[in-house]
Protein backbone atom coordinates (compact mmCIF):
# COMPACT_ATOMS: atom_id res chain seq x y z
CA UNK A 1 0.00 0.00 0.00
CA UNK A 2 1.36 3.38 -1.06
CA UNK A 3 2.19 6.38 1.12
CA UNK A 4 1.91 10.13 0.57
CA UNK A 5 4.51 12.19 2.41
CA UNK A 6 3.33 15.75 3.13
CA UNK A 7 5.62 18.64 4.05
CA UNK A 8 5.21 22.41 4.28
CA UNK A 9 8.24 24.65 3.73
CA UNK A 10 8.76 28.28 4.64
CA UNK A 11 12.25 29.82 4.46
CA UNK A 12 14.00 26.87 6.05
CA UNK A 13 17.77 26.98 6.39
CA UNK A 14 19.29 25.43 3.26
CA UNK A 15 21.26 22.63 4.92
CA UNK A 16 18.32 21.65 7.14
CA UNK A 17 15.90 21.54 4.21
CA UNK A 18 18.26 19.45 2.08
CA UNK A 19 18.78 16.94 4.88
CA UNK A 20 15.03 16.68 5.45
CA UNK A 21 14.20 16.12 1.77
CA UNK A 22 17.11 13.72 1.25
CA UNK A 23 16.07 11.67 4.28
CA UNK A 24 12.72 11.02 2.56
CA UNK A 25 14.06 10.42 -0.92
CA UNK A 26 16.59 7.92 0.47
CA UNK A 27 13.99 5.75 2.23
CA UNK A 28 14.28 1.97 1.90
CA UNK A 29 10.61 2.02 0.81
CA UNK A 30 10.70 3.75 -2.55
CA UNK A 31 7.05 3.68 -3.69
CA UNK A 32 5.57 6.94 -2.40
CA UNK A 33 4.64 10.44 -3.49
CA UNK A 34 6.26 13.43 -1.77
CA UNK A 35 3.98 16.47 -1.64
CA UNK A 36 5.90 19.65 -0.75
CA UNK A 37 4.10 22.96 -0.29
CA UNK A 38 6.28 26.02 -0.92
CA UNK A 39 4.61 28.59 1.34
CA UNK A 40 5.77 31.66 -0.62
CA UNK A 41 9.40 31.02 0.25
CA UNK A 42 12.40 33.29 -0.31
CA UNK A 43 14.67 32.80 -3.30
CA UNK A 44 17.25 30.73 -1.41
CA UNK A 45 14.62 28.20 -0.34
CA UNK A 46 13.08 28.12 -3.82
CA UNK A 47 16.50 27.38 -5.28
CA UNK A 48 16.87 24.33 -3.03
CA UNK A 49 13.40 23.06 -3.88
CA UNK A 50 13.88 23.53 -7.63
CA UNK A 51 17.17 21.62 -7.55
CA UNK A 52 15.33 18.32 -7.04
CA UNK A 53 14.17 16.44 -10.12
CA UNK A 54 12.88 13.27 -8.46
CA UNK A 55 9.55 12.43 -10.11
CA UNK A 56 8.07 11.39 -6.76
CA UNK A 57 8.03 15.05 -5.69
CA UNK A 58 4.87 17.10 -6.26
CA UNK A 59 5.68 20.75 -5.59
CA UNK A 60 2.80 23.11 -4.74
CA UNK A 61 3.71 26.82 -4.75
CA UNK A 62 1.66 29.35 -2.78
CA UNK A 63 1.45 32.91 -4.14
CA UNK A 64 1.18 34.19 -0.58
CA UNK A 65 2.12 32.82 2.83
CA UNK A 66 -0.71 30.65 4.18
CA UNK A 67 0.77 28.92 7.22
CA UNK A 68 1.29 25.31 8.22
CA UNK A 69 -2.34 24.40 8.99
CA UNK A 70 -3.60 25.54 5.59
CA UNK A 71 -0.73 23.85 3.76
CA UNK A 72 -1.21 20.50 5.47
CA UNK A 73 -4.86 20.52 4.43
CA UNK A 74 -3.91 21.34 0.84
CA UNK A 75 -1.48 18.42 0.81
CA UNK A 76 -4.11 16.13 2.36
CA UNK A 77 -6.63 17.11 -0.31
CA UNK A 78 -4.41 16.02 -3.20
CA UNK A 79 -2.74 13.00 -1.55
CA UNK A 80 -3.44 9.75 -3.37
CA UNK A 81 -1.70 7.32 -1.02
CA UNK A 82 -3.27 4.86 1.39
CA UNK A 83 -1.19 6.38 4.17
CA UNK A 84 -0.36 10.00 5.00
CA UNK A 85 3.17 10.50 6.35
CA UNK A 86 3.92 13.80 8.11
CA UNK A 87 7.32 15.40 7.68
CA UNK A 88 8.77 18.72 8.83
CA UNK A 89 11.21 20.70 6.69
CA UNK A 90 13.98 20.74 9.28
CA UNK A 91 13.84 17.21 10.72
CA UNK A 92 15.47 13.96 9.59
CA UNK A 93 13.64 10.69 8.96
CA UNK A 94 15.59 7.50 9.52
CA UNK A 95 15.81 5.64 6.22
CA UNK A 96 13.56 2.76 7.36
CA UNK A 97 10.81 5.03 8.69
CA UNK A 98 8.25 4.61 5.89
CA UNK A 99 8.98 0.91 5.39
CA UNK A 100 8.59 0.04 9.08
CA UNK A 101 5.55 2.20 9.77
CA UNK A 102 3.57 1.17 6.69
CA UNK A 103 4.37 -2.49 7.39
CA UNK A 104 3.09 -2.04 10.93
CA UNK A 105 -0.11 -0.43 9.65
CA UNK A 106 -0.58 -3.24 7.13
CA UNK A 107 -0.23 -5.84 9.88
CA UNK A 108 -2.50 -3.94 12.30
CA UNK A 109 -5.64 -2.81 10.44
CA UNK A 110 -7.13 -1.44 13.67
CA UNK A 111 -4.31 1.13 13.96
CA UNK A 112 -5.25 4.41 12.26
CA UNK A 113 -2.83 6.96 13.71
CA UNK A 114 0.75 5.95 14.42
CA UNK A 115 3.73 7.94 15.66
CA UNK A 116 7.19 6.79 16.67
CA UNK A 117 9.83 7.56 19.26
CA UNK A 118 11.86 10.66 18.34
CA UNK A 119 15.47 11.57 19.00
CA UNK A 120 15.30 15.04 20.54
CA UNK A 121 18.98 15.49 21.25
CA UNK A 122 19.57 14.57 24.86
CA UNK A 123 16.43 12.44 25.23
CA UNK A 124 14.43 9.90 23.26
CA UNK A 125 10.78 10.91 23.54
CA UNK A 126 8.38 7.98 23.64
CA UNK A 127 5.02 9.81 23.73
CA UNK A 128 3.38 7.41 26.19
CA UNK A 129 3.63 4.50 23.79
CA UNK A 130 1.87 1.97 26.02
CA UNK A 131 -1.07 4.04 27.23
CA UNK A 132 -4.47 2.50 26.37
CA UNK A 133 -7.03 4.47 24.40
CA UNK A 134 -9.35 5.30 27.30
CA UNK A 135 -6.65 6.80 29.52
CA UNK A 136 -5.01 8.82 26.71
CA UNK A 137 -8.45 10.15 25.81
CA UNK A 138 -8.99 11.34 29.38
CA UNK A 139 -5.52 12.90 29.56
CA UNK A 140 -6.11 14.83 26.33
CA UNK A 141 -8.98 16.67 28.02
CA UNK A 142 -6.36 18.63 29.96
CA UNK A 143 -3.01 18.46 28.15
CA UNK A 144 -1.38 17.65 24.83
CA UNK A 145 -0.32 14.07 25.44
CA UNK A 146 -0.57 13.11 21.80
CA UNK A 147 2.10 11.93 19.37
CA UNK A 148 5.23 13.57 18.03
CA UNK A 149 3.63 15.39 15.11
CA UNK A 150 6.57 15.10 12.64
CA UNK A 151 6.69 11.33 13.24
CA UNK A 152 3.05 10.55 12.45
CA UNK A 153 1.48 8.39 9.78
CA UNK A 154 -2.32 8.41 9.26
CA UNK A 155 -4.50 5.85 7.55
CA UNK A 156 -6.09 7.89 4.75
CA UNK A 157 -9.37 5.93 4.86
CA UNK A 158 -9.69 6.82 8.56
CA UNK A 159 -9.30 10.54 7.86
CA UNK A 160 -11.81 10.32 5.01
CA UNK A 161 -14.37 8.30 6.97
CA UNK A 162 -14.57 10.84 9.81
CA UNK A 163 -13.85 13.92 7.67
CA UNK A 164 -10.71 14.67 9.67
CA UNK A 165 -8.33 17.42 8.63
CA UNK A 166 -6.54 20.24 10.43
CA UNK A 167 -8.62 23.06 11.92
CA UNK A 168 -7.75 26.23 9.97
CA UNK A 169 -8.59 28.37 13.01
CA UNK A 170 -5.71 26.79 14.93
CA UNK A 171 -2.52 28.21 13.41
CA UNK A 172 -0.17 26.67 15.98
CA UNK A 173 -0.56 23.56 18.18
CA UNK A 174 -2.65 22.18 15.32
CA UNK A 175 -1.48 18.69 16.25
CA UNK A 176 -3.03 18.92 19.73
CA UNK A 177 -6.36 19.97 18.25
CA UNK A 178 -6.15 17.14 15.72
CA UNK A 179 -5.46 14.55 18.45
CA UNK A 180 -8.54 15.66 20.39
CA UNK A 181 -10.71 14.65 17.42
CA UNK A 182 -8.81 11.56 16.32
CA UNK A 183 -9.00 10.10 19.83
CA UNK A 184 -12.80 10.08 19.62
CA UNK A 185 -12.62 7.31 17.01
CA UNK A 186 -9.27 5.58 17.45
CA UNK A 187 -6.31 5.26 19.76
CA UNK A 188 -3.06 7.10 19.05
CA UNK A 189 -0.48 4.35 18.77
CA UNK A 190 3.30 4.57 18.96
CA UNK A 191 5.80 2.47 17.01
CA UNK A 192 8.28 1.36 19.70
CA UNK A 193 11.41 2.51 17.96
CA UNK A 194 13.13 5.82 17.22
CA UNK A 195 12.52 6.64 13.55
CA UNK A 196 12.96 10.43 13.54
CA UNK A 197 15.56 12.99 14.54
CA UNK A 198 13.83 16.14 15.76
CA UNK A 199 16.05 19.15 15.16
CA UNK A 200 16.05 21.80 17.90
CA UNK A 201 17.30 25.22 16.78
CA UNK A 202 16.60 28.93 17.14
CA UNK A 203 14.93 29.29 13.74
CA UNK A 204 12.18 26.71 14.16
CA UNK A 205 8.58 27.88 14.45
CA UNK A 206 8.07 26.47 17.94
CA UNK A 207 11.08 28.49 19.16
CA UNK A 208 10.43 31.77 17.32
CA UNK A 209 6.71 31.88 18.08
CA UNK A 210 6.54 30.20 21.49
CA UNK A 211 4.09 32.71 22.98
CA UNK A 212 1.82 32.37 19.95
CA UNK A 213 2.00 28.60 20.25
CA UNK A 214 1.03 28.78 23.92
CA UNK A 215 -2.01 30.89 23.12
CA UNK A 216 -3.30 28.40 20.56
CA UNK A 217 -2.65 25.54 22.97
CA UNK A 218 -4.64 27.46 25.57
CA UNK A 219 -7.48 27.79 23.03
CA UNK A 220 -7.55 24.03 22.49
CA UNK A 221 -7.53 23.35 26.23
CA UNK A 222 -10.47 25.73 26.68
CA UNK A 223 -12.34 23.88 23.92
CA UNK A 224 -11.70 20.61 25.69
CA UNK A 225 -12.91 21.85 29.07
CA UNK A 226 -15.93 23.47 27.43
CA UNK A 227 -17.24 19.93 26.96
CA UNK A 228 -18.10 20.08 30.67
CA UNK A 229 -20.44 23.08 30.30
CA UNK A 230 -22.80 24.15 31.77
CA UNK A 231 -21.38 22.57 34.92
CA UNK A 232 -18.30 24.78 34.46
CA UNK A 233 -18.55 28.51 33.84
CA UNK A 234 -16.30 30.34 31.36
CA UNK A 235 -14.40 31.89 34.25
CA UNK A 236 -13.81 28.50 35.87
CA UNK A 237 -12.61 27.04 32.58
CA UNK A 238 -10.17 29.89 32.01
CA UNK A 239 -8.86 29.74 35.56
CA UNK A 240 -8.45 25.96 35.46
CA UNK A 241 -6.48 26.20 32.20
CA UNK A 242 -4.21 28.79 33.81
CA UNK A 243 -3.73 26.51 36.82
CA UNK A 244 -0.60 24.88 35.40
CA UNK A 245 1.29 28.16 35.41
CA UNK A 246 -0.10 31.21 37.19
CA UNK A 247 -3.63 30.60 38.40
CA UNK A 248 -4.87 32.71 41.29
CA UNK A 249 -7.43 30.07 42.19
CA UNK A 250 -7.61 29.16 45.83
CA UNK A 251 -7.11 25.53 46.75
CA UNK A 252 -10.78 25.37 47.71
CA UNK A 253 -11.92 26.70 44.33
CA UNK A 254 -9.59 24.38 42.45
CA UNK A 255 -11.02 21.36 44.24
CA UNK A 256 -14.54 22.64 43.54
CA UNK A 257 -13.83 22.75 39.79
CA UNK A 258 -12.42 19.21 39.88
CA UNK A 259 -15.60 18.02 41.54
CA UNK A 260 -17.75 19.75 38.91
CA UNK A 261 -15.75 18.06 36.14
CA UNK A 262 -16.40 14.67 37.71
CA UNK A 263 -20.13 15.37 38.12
CA UNK A 264 -20.40 16.62 34.52
CA UNK A 265 -18.62 13.56 33.19
CA UNK A 266 -20.96 11.33 35.16
CA UNK A 267 -23.77 13.03 33.23
CA UNK A 268 -22.16 13.18 29.76
CA UNK A 269 -20.03 10.02 29.94
CA UNK A 270 -17.19 11.59 27.94
CA UNK A 271 -14.63 9.20 29.43
CA UNK A 272 -14.59 6.45 32.04
CA UNK A 273 -15.27 8.18 35.39
CA UNK A 274 -12.74 6.15 37.38
CA UNK A 275 -10.06 6.99 34.83
CA UNK A 276 -11.08 10.66 34.86
CA UNK A 277 -10.66 10.72 38.65
CA UNK A 278 -7.29 9.04 38.28
CA UNK A 279 -6.09 11.59 35.69
CA UNK A 280 -7.45 14.52 37.69
CA UNK A 281 -5.71 13.22 40.77
CA UNK A 282 -2.38 13.23 38.94
CA UNK A 283 -2.97 16.75 37.63
CA UNK A 284 -4.15 17.80 41.06
CA UNK A 285 -0.93 16.46 42.57
CA UNK A 286 1.11 18.57 40.14
CA UNK A 287 -0.88 21.61 41.21
CA UNK A 288 -0.30 20.88 44.88
CA UNK A 289 3.42 20.51 44.38
CA UNK A 290 3.51 23.74 42.39
CA UNK A 291 2.00 25.54 45.36
CA UNK A 292 4.17 23.71 47.88
CA UNK A 293 1.30 21.85 49.49
CA UNK A 294 0.98 18.15 50.32
CA UNK A 295 -0.69 15.35 48.43
CA UNK A 296 -2.46 14.12 51.54
CA UNK A 297 -4.77 17.16 51.39
CA UNK A 298 -6.56 15.73 48.36
CA UNK A 299 -10.24 15.54 49.18
CA UNK A 300 -12.15 12.29 49.40
CA UNK A 301 -14.09 12.85 46.18
CA UNK A 302 -10.85 12.65 44.19
CA UNK A 303 -9.84 9.34 45.74
CA UNK A 304 -9.63 6.48 43.27
CA UNK A 305 -9.69 2.95 44.70
CA UNK A 306 -6.46 1.18 43.86
CA UNK A 307 -8.11 -1.67 42.06
CA UNK A 308 -6.20 -3.79 39.57
CA UNK A 309 -7.22 -1.72 36.56
CA UNK A 310 -6.05 1.60 37.98
CA UNK A 311 -2.88 0.05 39.35
CA UNK A 312 -2.17 -1.21 35.84
CA UNK A 313 -2.52 2.31 34.42
CA UNK A 314 -0.30 3.68 37.16
CA UNK A 315 2.45 1.24 36.22
CA UNK A 316 2.05 2.13 32.53
CA UNK A 317 2.43 5.85 33.20
CA UNK A 318 5.26 5.69 35.74
CA UNK A 319 8.52 6.15 33.88
CA UNK A 320 6.88 5.76 30.48
CA UNK A 321 8.11 9.00 29.01
CA UNK A 322 11.12 11.18 29.70
CA UNK A 323 9.31 14.39 28.82
CA UNK A 324 6.03 14.01 30.68
CA UNK A 325 6.06 12.65 34.20
CA UNK A 326 3.27 12.40 36.74
CA UNK A 327 3.50 12.77 40.49
CA UNK A 328 3.36 9.50 42.44
CA UNK A 329 0.04 8.59 44.03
Amino acid sequence: MRASVIMSVYNTKEEYLQEAIDSILNQTETDFEFIIVDDCCDEDTKRVLSSYTDNRIKLIVNKENKGLTYNLNVALSIATGDYIVRMDADDIAYNTRIEKMTAYMNENPNVNVLGSYMDCGNIIRKYHGNIPWEIRKAMLLFDNVGLGHPSVIFRKSFLDKYDLCYDVEIKKSQDYEMWTRCIEYSNLNVYPECLMKYRIHDEQISTKQASNQNEYMRTVKIRQLSKFKPYLTDDEINEFVEGDRNSKLSLKDYKKICKKIIVANDKYNLVDNDILKFVLRQKYGVYLNFHNLFLYRIEKYLYVPFNKRINKYTEIIKGEDDNYSYQPI
